[in-house]
């Protein structure tokens, strides 16, 4: 009982983790938003805005991709 609660914990810190992820993402996406008149208009993103959040995103999906083989590994 005690792994299954220690388990369902890290899942929830890993889909607390991946919501924070998307919310950012979302806040540095609408950082290009302007509105002009009429409606929104997106500016390109500039290098230090987008820089750091690829670099997260890059290392979520290097995580999920390394877990990933690391289930296929244990299922074979």
């Amino acid at each position: 009982i005690l792994q299954l609660s220690q388990g369902r914990d890290k899942l929830a810190a890993r889909v607390e983790a991946l919501e924070q992820l998307m919310i950012d993402a979302q806040y540095v996406l609408d950082g290009a938003r302007v509105w002009n008149g009429m409606g929104w208009t997106y500016i390109p993103l500039h290098p230090i805005k987008y820089v750091p959040m690829r670099d997260k995103l890059s290392a979520e999906c290097d995580r999920i991709n390394d877990q990933r083989a690391a289930l296929k590994e244990n299922q074979t």
